[in-house]
């Protein structure tokens, strides 16, 4: 008996050993067959590489290893997609993503769709796949996956004007691929990053990071790419003014493409702009009839459009009315087919010109007219760009105050409707009961009276908090975007400390970087006094003297004269904490609007007790006096809910020769 169960056990051990040696081998054939599918498809031996991961395949479904199949899946639909069969590659890939959405090959997987949904003619919003993989990634080890996907994210944020979001994840890529010497990606990082900086009007930080895209460009990059990383240089040097710097850029761009690519048209009218505004009319002449020869060629009516209001401007600049005619009309015939404004706008003002030179002054004026409203229409589009570049960042805090008072409005009509109805019971009981329950009814409604009273009271308090519950929600996000902006210079400045031993002049690049550092610590020095003001300078000290203090540096650094009519009354120091913290944030929001805002020199304040009850403070400025406009801004309303929760009130009012703010509350 004893010798059958050892050999019962001895099969069992032997077939449990080959199972597993089975599966061991399965998994280590799976490796070698997909590594040997990654390197023939490296190797464009796509059909090959294909065989390989369908053997791995069919390997990992007899073992169930859900990971591998993933990865395979993933792998399969790269091979479709390199062969444009976008929808057998999409198909391969959501595969993957039903068997793993939550690891690297889910991330890599994700981004792959980004980049098969951009091939797409109709694209929908694919913007969510690229977040999606970016989302996995901030939780994986990086590598360069994972960099390839912050530059994708950040370039389409980049295109979209979200100018802070583009930022954040572009330095990202900017440290990651300086961290793998990736100089070929890295340089569209610092490529797009100038950009930006350009768009935003930085041109200093635009140039330092255009060249160093060229610089690292010209390491292994194409032609192409080195030509956009020249063209980028000009078009800041051309924001600069530096005329001549940017025909020696554009000149480099041109001499590197091919004349066939569709940026060859664009680079010759743009020297021809340049030229033209130099007054070298002949260079001028000759790049805007190449620029048309090329961009015909490639049928881009938009394009040649452009360079044909370019010649008309310059035969009427040389008085060839004959000529600019011809170039009038050509651009004339095609108006019905195109839609570009600024084509339009050009054109208009072409005619203008035209019209009033051969005396047509009717038609001039016609095309004046039409001219101004175009201008007005496209410029005032701009301006909403710019203005709404600048407000993203407050957007979201703005409609947390809308979405709190549209809370208090619902609750007002709320207890409005209580009312209503109390009183239409009220009515009810006394036409009942008028002859018997007289002294009931006068009990009920003086009980009614008082809880309506105390409902009223309860509300005004919950509003109040509610009030201040969102500003310091505003002053807590506004804090973490202005610490991004310090992030952001600080990363600025690393750049630039890396980038001296390769500066042509360091001391004008130290220079620049202690100018950057005093900036820095200027942002940070407003950020610490605004958002957590009494905690960080109190230390012990009255508050009259921190007043006084806030007084003398507002004075030293914003050049304004503040004159105090009177002593601080001493019974300022002897306030609750949080009643000083609100007479200081107000006190801090008035000295902002007037550094911003007033363009003053002076400043008179004046605080005293009046009747031992009421503590006043009364602040006017010599400046330009307040702006109806600015009215209903966040400051101006931080400063009026904050003397509403002292249990007092604010006026900002206009006055002869400036602005004056009030406000008071029982002490």
């Amino acid at each position: 008996m004893r010798k059958l169960q050892i050999h019962v056990f001895l099969i069992f051990f032997l077939c449990n050993l080959n199972i597993n040696a089975q599966i061991t081998d399965g998994l280590s054939e799976i490796d070698v067959l997909m590594e040997q599918g990654d390197s023939l498809l490296r190797d464009n031996h796509k059909e090959q590489a294909f065989d390989n991961y369908q053997q791995a395949l069919a390997l990992a479904a007899v073992i169930d290893d859900t990971m591998a199949l993933a990865d395979l899946h993933k792998k399969i639909g790269v091979y479709h997609y390199l062969k444009k069969e976008f929808e057998r590659a999409e198909e391969s890939y959501r595969k993957s993503l039903q068997l793993d959405s939550t690891t690297k090959t889910a991330a890599d997987t994700y981004y792959n769709l980004y980049l098969l949904k951009r091939k797409l003619p109709k694209q929908g919003n694919i913007l969510p796949y690229l977040e999606k993989s970016i989302a996995l990634y901030q939780n994986l080890e990086y590598d360069a996956s994972t960099y390839n996907a912050y530059l994708s994210a950040g370039t389409v944020y980049k295109n979209n004007q979200l100018y802070d979001k583009a930022l954040e994840l572009l330095l990202l890529a900017h440290t990651g691929f300086s961290d793998l010497n990736d100089s070929r990606q890295l340089a569209k990082v610092s490529s797009a990053i100038g950009n930006i900086h350009n768009h935003l009007k930085n041109y200093d930080q635009a140039l330092d990071f255009h060249k160093q895209a060229l610089e690292l460009g010209n390491l292994n990059n194409g032609e192409d790419e080195k030509s956009s990383y020249y063209n980028n240089l000009a078009i800041v040097y051309k924001n600069l003014g530096q005329q001549d710097s940017a025909i020696v850029y554009y000149t480099q761009a041109l001499n590197l493409l091919e004349s066939d690519n569709v940026n060859y048209g664009k680079i010759l009218y743009n020297l021809a702009n340049l030229y033209k505004s130099k007054g070298r009319n002949d260079l001028a002449r000759e790049n805007f009839e190449l620029s048309i020869y090329y961009k015909k060629k490639k049928n881009d009516t938009a394009a040649v459009m452009y360079s044909y209001n370019g010649m008309a401007d310059l035969r009427l600049i040389q008085g060839n009315l004959k000529s600019a005619k011809v170039y009038l009309d050509s651009v004339a015939s095609f108006l019905p087919h195109i839609s570009n404004q600024l084509v339009l706008l050009d054109y208009y003002k072409n005619q203008v010109t035209y019209q009033r030179r051969v005396g047509a002054y009717r038609l001039a004026s016609d095309y004046q007219k039409r001219y101004s409203e175009l201008f007005e229409n496209v410029y005032d589009l701009e301006r909403t760009e710019i203005i709404q570049t600048m407000q993203s960042r407050f957007a979201y805090e703005k409609k947390v105050n809308e979405n709190l008072q549209l809370s208090l409005a619902n609750q007002n009509n709320l207890l409005l409707l209580e009312q209503q109805r109390g009183n239409l019971l009220n009515k009810n009981w006394m036409l009942a009961f008028l002859g018997l329950v007289v002294l009931l009814l006068t009990i009920s409604y003086y009980v009614y009276a008082q809880k309506q009273k105390a409902k009223e009271q309860a509300l005004k308090i919950e509003k109040l908090e509610a009030i201040y519950q969102g500003q310091e929600t505003i002053k807590k996000r506004i804090a973490r975007d202005l610490h991004d902006i310090v992030a952001a210079n600080f990363n600025g400045l690393r750049l630039k400390v890396l980038a001296m031993p390769r500066a042509s002049d360091q001391n004008v690049l130290a220079e620049n970087i202690a100018s950057d550092i005093e900036v820095v610590n200027d942002q940070v020095r407003k950020v610490s006094h605004r958002l957590f003001p009494l905690e960080m300078m109190a230390k012990g000290r009255p508050f009259t003297a921190i007043i006084k203090s806030q007084l003398a540096e507002f004075q030293l650094y914003r050049k304004i004269e503040v004159q105090l009519e009177q002593e601080l009354p001493p019974v300022l120091n002897d306030l609750d904490f949080e009643v000083q913290n609100h007479i200081y944030s107000i006190l801090l929001e008035v000295l902002h609007n007037v550094a911003k805002h007033a363009q003053a020199t002076q400043l008179d304040i004046d605080c005293e007790v009046i009747g031992n009850k009421i503590l006043q403070f009364r602040i006017k400025d010599n400046g330009m006096g307040l702006d109806d406009s600015a009215k209903n801004g966040i400051g101006l309303l931080n400063i009026k809910q904050r003397a509403e929760l002292l249990g007092g009130h604010s006026s900002i009012q206009k006055v002869n020769g400036g602005t004056e703010v009030k406000f008071s509350f029982p002490i």
